[in-house]
């Protein structure tokens, strides 16, 4: 399973922002491509201006990580680890490996940019995927309005659409969709998620063989 814990960056004397975090997280889950099931404890504060969540999909994980990061301002840190049974009803009472790594992988959040990092047990898979959350992390930070909007509108089609077809839905030409597609590097994303998703499965396989 996956822990993705949360951090608030420059929360002293600023807005709070972790109750509509939460809210959004829970909305991407329900929407992601594993549905509800994605989420296997309610997303939950955990302490300060910090929230948690327990998912058991690769494709939950990374519409988290991307949501967070389209939104700013936040330190996340996710983790593959065991998880004690049986589960509490909350995730702050949750024990188990994958809560450790996930605070660790924070902290080190805290220090990078993008402020994005990956634990597991192994090492080095920590810092290959943490290396290929950033690069995508840049991707997401640099998109405009108008290239979150084009692939949003993409996205909501589930792929049954053509650009042809979504592009009046948005007010615009097809050939003006397609620009800001590739502008916002909407291709390269979709090519990169397969990959990322086999390694985070690679990791969730590996730490459960370490229970």
């Amino acid at each position: 399973m996956f822990v993705i814990d949360a951090d608030q960056r420059g929360s002293r004397g600023a807005e709070d922002h972790v109750p509509a975090a939460m809210h959004r997280v829970e909305a991407v889950l329900e929407s992601s491509t594993d549905g509800s099931a994605s989420l296997v404890l309610p997303v939950e504060r955990t302490v300060g201006d910090e929230f948690q969540c327990l998912v058991n999909s690769t494709s939950g994980v990374i519409a988290v990580v991307r949501d967070l990061v389209r939104s700013g301002g936040w330190s996340i840190g996710v983790a593959a680890g065991a998880v004690e049974d049986p589960l509490p009803d909350s995730v702050r009472s949750a024990r188990g490996q994958a809560f450790v790594l996930a605070r660790s992988a924070v902290e080190e959040a805290k220090r990078a940019r993008p402020s994005v990092a990956f634990r597991s047990p192994s090492g080095r898979q920590s810092q290959e995927i943490s290396a290929y959350f950033r690069l995508l992390a840049t991707l997401w930070q640099t998109r405009t309005e108008a290239g979150w909007e084009a692939i949003d509108a993409m996205d909501a089609s589930a792929s049954e659409l053509t650009m042809s077809e979504v592009a009046p839905r948005m007010g615009i030409t097809r050939q003006a969709l397609s620009q800001r597609l590739q502008a916002a590097e909407w291709k390269v994303e979709r090519e990169a998620i397969p990959l990322l998703e086999r390694l985070l499965e690679e990791a969730d396989r590996g730490s459960s063989s370490r229970r």
